[in-house]
């Protein structure tokens, strides 16, 4: 299967030749650009800090302090670059061995053809989301000395049991569940951030719980947010806005690990 995903990958045509500088969003009258300032600050937030370090923790006996951790995502954005990548559709992001992330170009369409506030905004979180999914493995490659050293050693669990090595995502308005690979660093991450449920679609609610993250100080107050959002929207029943992980009910692997584009 990795080398059938690298043959697909040399066939990829497009791909922007700028990386991402700014992108301008607006929603309710504030603004919301990306940048590699606001990536910086929305990654160093203490959401995200918080379950940044509780993903390193199952993977590296040498967890960073959160200072150093920072500083580390600090150097990354400076450092490196976003671009958009026209995927098969089944990928939605990758990070390569440079350092570079690429994102699906699905969502840079999305961009400029949904221009309605609820939208954009949906849209920025869904890129977003992919970055953090993809940053937590340059992270990882970063910290690990070995993993740095050689782009083709693949992460490992240090928690997965050999009868349990899949994470069982909840379905948010279903008694279903979605199972990923314990030993994909970006699952684990996926799996504290939303915690526990899979998030194939994006609702407006929790766009704008995650567009505003940087202003909740206490991981628990943030959990207990997104619980509450969920239990609303299961009643309520909303439509989709845009899709996040599904593309046309095809099956969606969330990144590609450890593979040299």
């Amino acid at each position: 299967m990795d080398q059938k995903d690298n043959f697909r990958l040399l066939s990829l045509e497009r791909t922007t030749a700028t990386p991402i500088i700014q992108m301008n969003f607006n929603y309710n009258n504030k603004k919301y650009d990306l940048n590699s300032q606001e990536f910086i600050d929305t990654f160093c937030s203490p959401v995200y800090i918080s379950n940044f370090l509780k993903t390193l923790q199952d993977f590296l006996d040498n967890v960073p302090s959160e200072n150093r951790l920072k500083e580390l995502i600090k150097i990354h954005f400076n450092k490196y670059y976003i671009y958009f990548c026209d995927f098969p559709r089944d990928f939605l992001a990758l990070s390569i061995h440079t350092g570079n992330i690429y994102v699906k170009d699905d969502y840079l369409l999305e961009y400029y053809n949904e221009t309605d506030e609820e939208s954009q905004i949906i849209i920025r979180e869904k890129i977003i989301l992919n970055i953090g999914h993809e940053l937590i493995h340059c992270l990882l490659r970063e910290i690990s000395l070995e993993m740095k050293n050689n782009f083709f050693i693949k992460s490992n669990n240090k928690n997965s049991e050999i009868t349990e090595q899949n994470f069982e995502f909840k379905k948010k308005f279903s008694t279903q569940v979605e199972f990923f690979d314990k030993n994909e660093s970006g699952n684990a991450l996926d799996y504290n951030f939303f915690n526990g449920f899979y998030f194939d679609d994006l609702y407006i609610k929790e766009a704008e719980l995650f567009s505003d993250i940087k202003d909740i100080d206490e991981i628990n107050d943030y959990n207990n947010r997104l619980l509450k959002i969920l239990k609303e929207e299961k009643n309520m029943l909303p439509e989709s806005v845009n899709k996040f992980k599904k593309l046309n009910n095809e099956p969606i692997r969330r990144c590609i690990r450890s593979r040299i584009l």
